[in-house]
């Protein structure tokens, strides 16, 4: 999409609502759906074709298993278009969502036209030539550029009133027409910011074990069609990008096997027509084509398991038995038997507090089987989270936690210049935590990559009833830190601890320095000495007169290199 900020007005519908990436992402499908022109109708596309689509032409990446899914939720769904299997078919012009978008720019045309009628006033009250609206268009939004850091502008004399004549309406506290008009084009200008084009990268699965489902195998070999494949390719190049690697168990490359051997099933048959070769290979080195041509083909890598504790006999045919039932026919013991051990293959079960904490996820197709682990985790184990998620979910969760679009700078002052715009920030107290933070912040110029969760965070948490203190900015500051600073953080204290130990050796050492000058001192002391003439001379007298001496000298001196050496 371009950074012109009236392409994003869609996005105000969620002023003074809720917000996720559903919400969002719904709205940008619908804009697409209504924007997208076809000469002739019925037409139809896959999911895969729609996304890379959406990606030429708006510049913005979604799951196509995500695409999919918000399809279903888009008003005109059945009505002007369809969804079969993975293919998209627009039976006619999407007139609903288009005449939703003709009032939407009609109500956009008056609100800029409000403004813009209301700061050319402004400009006659204070002795100034009105300006005509393209002047002031592009006045706007060198102001909008501003707000985001997103290919920011020069000021020019102009821009400067116009900045001065928007901070002067928020200063007022008055809750004109003019400022929710202002509102509005701010908001949906700082969510486009934020959930299409700001760089986040929270590095918090890197190098984390994803274990394939047998299902995940069979689309990602294109046994399922393009479409399957193309769905878990995508998330093959999300685990390349977190540095992440396959595992593949033994068990399911048995079933792998058994699969391919079908005489039956037809999209086996397909395959196994279209791909002689490579069918012929799979069914005779499954393993070794897996390892080898995966890595070679996606360049990630590959590891087959053979190794998992499973509970006692009685416990895992419970297990085994509780979910055939729960499945229903014609699932079968063998399969049951499967799922069970594709569950145990991560480890002992246990209650899972935080996703993020699981360095093993399992990604399977089979959403039955997903529903009765997560009922039977909350019901055993009280855990609200499992490690076991659908091609859908898992997909969802490394295209947020990966960078989804083009890069931008999003400094904290972005939420200083719109405080005021929503609601939330008039409290005085959250509009000086802001100050605190930005203040801190800009100390060093380095933004924090998630910036919106330092808002989510302050909803939830932040009193209202005082001012914020040190301890609830250094909490929110912790909890916001992206991977890369927390390991930054550790860095420096390494380094200051390694610091400190080496200004504690160099003080050992100057102190052995100078009880080894002393020593030195006393020995020549002593040679300069008469010496008394006693009766143990005589018994000594075969000894050097100063070997003593010298042997504390030698002994010293290792001391000394070895501190210097530590």
């Amino acid at each position: 999409m371009t950074t012109d900020f009236l392409e994003y007005y869609f996005l105000s519908s969620c002023y003074e609502q809720g917000i996720s990436e559903e919400i969002i992402y719904k709205l940008f499908l619908e804009k697409v759906i209504a924007d997208y022109t076809s000469e002739n109708f019925p037409y139809s596309i896959t999911i895969s074709s729609f996304q890379k689509y959406i990606i030429e032409k708006y510049k913005i990446e979604i799951p196509p298993t995500f695409v999919k899914s918000l399809l279903l939720k888009i008003d005109g769904y059945n009505s002007e278009f369809k969804l079969r299997k993975e293919i998209v078919t627009f039976i006619r012009a999407p007139t609903n969502l288009q005449n939703k978008y003709m009032l939407q720019q009609k109500n956009l045309d008056d609100n800029t036209r409000r403004i813009y009628n209301q700061f050319n006033s402004y400009l006659e009250y204070n002795g100034l030539d009105k300006i005509p609206y393209k002047v002031f268009y592009e006045t706007i939004s060198i102001y909008f550029s501003k707000v985001t850091n997103v290919d920011v502008k020069e000021d020019t004399e102009l821009s400067k009133i116009l900045i001065l004549w928007i901070t002067g309406i928020y200063k007022s506290n008055n809750s004109s027409e003019i400022q929710q008009c202002l509102d509005k084009l701010i908001y949906s200008w700082l969510l486009f910011s934020y959930f299409y084009s700001v760089k986040r990268s929270k590095k918090r699965l890197n190098g984390n074990t994803i274990v394939f489902d047998t299902n995940l195998i069979v689309y990602l070999l294109g046994i399922n069609g393009k479409e399957r494949q193309f769905f878990v390719e995508y998330l093959v190049e999300k685990l390349k990008q977190n540095r992440c690697r396959i595992q593949i168990n033994d068990f399911s490359i048995k079933e792998l096997k058994i699969l391919l051997s079908s005489k039956e099933n037809p999209d086996i048959l397909i395959f196994r027509k279209d791909n002689p070769e490579l069918f012929k290979q799979l069914l005779l080195n499954t393993e070794e084509y897996l390892i080898v041509n995966f890595k070679k083909k996606y360049e990630i890598d590959v590891i087959i398991n053979s190794k998992i504790t499973l509970p006692n006999d009685d416990k895992y045919l419970d297990l085994v038995s509780n979910l055939k039932s729960f499945k229903g026919s014609p699932t079968t013991h063998e399969s049951a038997e499967h799922d069970i051990k594709l569950i145990f293959s991560t480890g002992e079960l246990k209650k899972i507090s935080n996703l993020y904490s699981s360095k093993k996820l399992i990604a399977t197709s089979d959403s039955i089987l997903t529903k009765w682990f997560a009922s039977y985790m909350k019901r055993i184990y009280g855990s609200d989270y499992i490690n076991l998620l659908t091609l859908y979910k898992i997909n969802l969760i490394f295209w947020i936690e990966s960078d989804k679009c083009i890069s931008s700078d999003f400094l904290m002052n972005t939420w200083m210049s719109v405080s005021d715009s929503i609601a939330f920030f008039k409290n005085q107290h959250i509009n000086r935590f802001f100050e605190t933070l930005n203040e801190k912040y800009n100390q060093k110029n380095i933004p924090p990559e998630n910036w919106r969760s330092v808002y989510l965070l302050l909803k939830e948490n932040l009193p209202t009833d005082r001012e914020p203190n040190e301890d609830d900015l250094l909490l929110a500051l912790n909890k916001i830190s992206t991977s890369a600073a927390e390991e930054k953080f550790e860095l420096s204290q390494q380094v200051k601890s390694a610091a400190e130990e080496k200004f504690e050796l160099s003080q050992q050492v100057k102190s052995a320095a100078e009880k080894l000058k002393e020593l030195e001192e006393e020995i020549q002391r002593l040679k300069l000495e008469p010496k008394p003439q006693i009766i143990i001379q005589e018994k000594e007298k075969n000894l050097d007169d100063y070997g003593i001496g010298q042997i504390i000298l030698v002994l010293i001196k290792k001391i000394l290199l070895w501190f210097i050496k530590k």
